[in-house]
C-alpha cells in the first residue's frame, strides 16, 4: 500500500500535493499541531539514517523497540497515536491495523504504573479553608473551590471571565465553561461555604477594572487590574499542600483539582453517569482512571458489604448472656424467707435479718473493710459519712443470719456519736444501704469479700 502511495505520488503535480498536505494538515488537533507534526518529522529521520523507505510493521515496530528505551510507556502510546494520524494524513498509511506493534506497547504497559496528580481530601481541603489567612490565601481559596465545584482544569480556570459568573440570590454562583480541551461546553454551580469564599473574592474585584478574566492577582488583601496566569493557577494546588505540610507536595499539581472533584463526588454517594457530566468525559474508563481509590472510598464500599449481610448472635454468646442476666438478678433479689422475716430497729442500728446457712468453715470469718475516703454532697449529715468509715466486722449467728453487734459496739469503743431517736431523711438512707448491702454480701460471696458496694449504693444515693 505504502509502495504503491509512493508511486502514484510522482504523477501528482507539485501544487495538489502540497494542497492535500494543508487539507491533511488541518485534519490534526488544532492544539496539538505542532507536537503531532514533530512526532512525524522525527520518524522520518530516523528512516533517513536508517536508509529505510517503507512503512512495513516491521519497521514501526523496529522504530518504537529503539525509543522505549529513553521514554516511559505512556509516551510510547502518545507517539503511535501521533504517528498513526500522521502517516494516514500525509502517506496514507494505517498503522492501527498491525497488530505485533500493539501488542509490543501494551507488553511495555503492563507492569507501568503511571503517575497522577495527588487529590485532596475533603478534611483536607476543609483544613485549608478555615485555618489559611483570607489576606494571604484568599485568592488560593477561591480557585480552590471553583475548581473543585466544576472539575476544572487550570486553562479552564484560567480563562474565566465575569461574564462565565452568573450570581443566582446570593446562594449559588453558576458558572458556565465555554471552550474546553475536547470542545465540550459545561457548567457548574458553586454553593455554601464555597459559595460564600468566591464571593469575597469577588467583592475585592476593583471597580474600574481593565480586563474581565475572573482571577486577578492577589496581594495584601486587595486585588490588582493584573489577570491571573495559568502557571500561576497550575502551582495553587502544590502551595496548598505545603500550607498543609503534606507528603510529596510536588505531585500536587494543576491536575489535582479535576481528580479532587471526581473523587470527592463519588465519596459522597455519586455515580459514575454524575462524574461523566461533571468533568465532561465520554468514556467511562477516563472517567474512572480520575478517582483516587481513597481510604474513605474504600470504607463506604466495605460499609455497603457489611449492611447487606445479617450475622445472627451465636446460641453460644446467647446462652451466656442469658445465663448472666438470670444471676445477676437473682442476686439483686433478696429471698423470699428474708423478705418474710420482721426486722427490730434500735438507736444502736442493730439488724437482725434471716438468711441462708453459712458453712461452718466460714463461720466466724471476719470481714474487713479499711476506711475509704469518699466525696459525698454537702447535705449529707457528717456522723453518716463518719458511720461507714468505720471497720465493719460481718459474723454468721447461731440462727444462720448476721449479726451487726460487732458493729455497733466497736462504733461506741471509738466514741462515735449515735444515731439520735429520730434520724434525718438521708440518715432512713444510709441505714437501708447498710442492711441492702450487708445482706447482698452474705448472699453473693459468702463472708469472704468485703462489701464494697456499700460505697458504690452510697454515692448513688446522695448523688
Amino acid at each position: 500500500m505504502s509502495s504503491e502511495s509512493e508511486t502514484d505520488s510522482d504523477d501528482i503535480p507539485a501544487e495538489i500535493l502540497e494542497t492535500a498536505n494543508e487539507i491533511c494538515l488541518n485534519l490534526l488537533p488544532e492544539k496539538s499541531r505542532r507536537q503531532y507534526t514533530a512526532a512525524y518529522n522525527e520518524f522520518k529521520s530516523w528512516r533517513s539514517e536508517k536508509k529505510i523507505t517503507s512503512f512495513d510493521e516491521k519497521v514501526i515496530l523496529v522504530y518504537f523497540n529503539e525509543i522505549a528505551e529513553k521514554f516511559a510507556p505512556s509516551t510510547l502510546w502518545a507517539r503511535y497515536s501521533m504517528l498513526k494520524a500522521t502517516l494516514y494524513a500525509y502517506d496514507s498509511v494505517e498503522i492501527g491495523s498491525y497488530k505485533n506493534v500493539i501488542s509490543f506497547l501494551k507488553r511495555k504497559n503492563k507492569h507501568y504504573k503511571r503517575k497522577k496528580s495527588k487529590i485532596l481530601t475533603s478534611i483536607e481541603v476543609t483544613r485549608f479553608c478555615r485555618e489559611a489567612e483570607d489576606e494571604k490565601f484568599l485568592l488560593h481559596k477561591a480557585v480552590l473551590v471553583t475548581g473543585v465545584s466544576g472539575a476544572c482544569r487550570r486553562e479552564e480556570l484560567t480563562n474565566l471571565t465575569i461574564e462565565n459568573v452568573k450570581d443566582y440570590d446570593r446562594k449559588m454562583m453558576h458558572i458556565s465553561i465555554l471552550k474546553t480541551k475536547t470542545g465540550v461546553e459545561r457548567s457548574f454551580a458553586v454553593v455554601g461555604d464555597f459559595y460564600k469564599i468566591l464571593k469575597q473574592y469577588m467583592n475585592l474585584r476593583p471597580k474600574k477594572c481593565s480586563t474581565n478574566r475572573l482571577f486577578l492577582t492577589y496581594r495584601d488583601g486587595k486585588c490588582t487590574n493584573q489577570p491571573v496566569g495559568i502557571n500561576k493557577i497550575g502551582s495553587i494546588p502544590n502551595a496548598i499542600a505545603k500550607f498543609l505540610n503534606l507528603s510529596d507536595s510536588d505531585l500536587y499539581t494543576g491536575h489535582s483539582f479535576r481528580r479532587t472533584s471526581a473523587t470527592l463526588l463519588v465519596e459522597a454517594g455519586g455515580d459514575i453517569t454524575n462524574v461523566k457530566k461533571l468533568g465532561g468525559w465520554k468514556s467511562t474508563a477516563v472517567a474512572e482512571s480520575y478517582i483516587e481509590n481513597s481510604l474513605l472510598h474504600k470504607q463506604n464500599i466495605a460499609q455497603r458489604i457489611c449492611d447487606s449481610v445479617s450475622i445472627p448472635m451465636a446460641a453460644t454468646s446467647n446462652s451466656k448472656l442469658s445465663s448472666t442476666s438470670a444471676s445477676t438478678s437473682a442476686l439483686n433479689q433478696p429471698s423470699t424467707s428474708a423478705l418474710n422475716q420482721p426486722s427490730t430497729s434500735t438507736t444502736n442500728l442493730k439488724r437482725k435479718s434471716t438468711f441462708q446457712k453459712i458453712p461452718e468453715e466460714l463461720e466466724e470469718m471476719p470481714i474487713q473493710r479499711g476506711p475509704k475516703k469518699v466525696k459525698f454532697n454537702d447535705d449529707v449529715e457528717s456522723r453518716d459519712v463518719e458511720l461507714f468509715s468505720q471497720q465493719v466486722v460481718i459474723s454468721s449467728t447461731p440462727n444462720g443470719g448476721l449479726d451487726l453487734e460487732s458493729f455497733s459496739q466497736t462504733q461506741n469503743e471509738d466514741n462515735v456519736e449515735s444515731i439520735p431517736q429520730a434520724p434525718s431523711p438521708y440518715t432512713q438512707r444510709v441505714r437501708s444501704a447498710v442492711d441492702s448491702c450487708t445482706r447482698l454480701g452474705a448472699l453473693t460471696s459468702l463472708g469472704r469479700q468485703t462489701v464494697p458496694c456499700v460505697n458504690r449504693l452510697l454515692r448513688a444515693l446522695v448523688a
